[in-house]
């Protein structure tokens, strides 16, 4: 991260598929997210790097809310990653995101459960 943030917001959120699964769709085929969730995510596309090394910067295009039509972009950069804990942390370098908040980096993490997994994020803003 590149300062120390201001905010810190934790998010978490149960996911109906297994974790390593999920982990897998967003570290090595995130241009497959528009496929898989159409109604959030319009366009994921890899614009340096390979998409899943250190370094990668990829775009994506996402509504807000499933309610609105105003799509929104974010340019980031994967700074971190923990194959072990199924962990990503991705830093925003560009796109709508940098126009509302000076700093935006996020950390996911996917934990197992029973039946399907959690995903856990916190952003620094």
């Amino acid at each position: 991260m590149a300062e120390a943030p201001t905010h810190v917001i934790d998010i978490e959120s149960e996911i109906r598929c297994p974790a390593d699964k999920m982990y897998d769709l967003l570290k090595n085929h995130l241009t497959q997210l528009p496929v898989v969730f159409p109604d959030i995510y319009k366009s994921a596309t890899v614009l340096a790097g390979d998409g899943k090394s250190l370094g990668s910067v990829r775009r994506w295009t996402y509504l807000i809310h499933h309610t609105s039509d105003e799509l929104l972009e974010v340019i980031e950069k994967l700074i971190e990653v923990d194959d072990e804990n199924m962990s990503l942390t991705l830093s925003a370098v560009g796109g709508d995101v940098l126009k509302m908040h000076k700093q935006f980096d996020v950390k996911v993490t996917i934990t197992p459960k029973e039946m399907g997994a959690w995903s856990n994020g916190t952003l620094y803003l």
